[in-house]
């Protein structure tokens, strides 16, 4: 009677064990699984800046160096505003471009310029 009275403590003390270590495995994933989530958060809001900020750098591109002088002489509205108004589709800036792409657009951004300078070089 005795030894089945141990055999039913023991048996229920390795189940209570058991059960701690679960709860505590539970949550200890849990735990994981928020510190994952905060990071992804956190990267996601730096994406989503670093794909304003290209957009910024675009829009600013397209508009040209003569406007970035108008800017710094006072004749165009401030960077501010025009981020403040930008409207872009993140999706747009999001994709990456194949290397080919990339140098293909350097090199043609090298021709304009090496043609400006020999311009301004004949100008002068």
């Amino acid at each position: 009677m005795k030894a089945k009275q141990d055999q039913e403590r023991l048996l229920y003390e390795v189940q209570a064990f058991r059960f701690q270590d679960a709860q505590k495995a539970n949550i200890d994933t849990k735990e994981k699984i928020k510190n994952l989530n905060d990071i992804r958060f956190a990267l996601r809001e730096k994406e989503e800046k670093l794909l304003k900020q290209k957009a910024l750098h675009h829009e600013m591109m397209k508009r040209g160096v003569d406007y970035l002088a108008d800017i710094e002489l006072g004749n165009a509205p401030p960077i501010e505003f025009i981020e403040k108004n930008i409207r872009y589709n993140p999706e747009e800036y999001r994709n990456d471009k194949p290397l080919t792409e990339v140098l293909k657009y350097g090199e043609g951004y090298m021709h304009d310029a090496q043609e400006k300078i020999e311009f301004l070089e004949k100008d002068v």
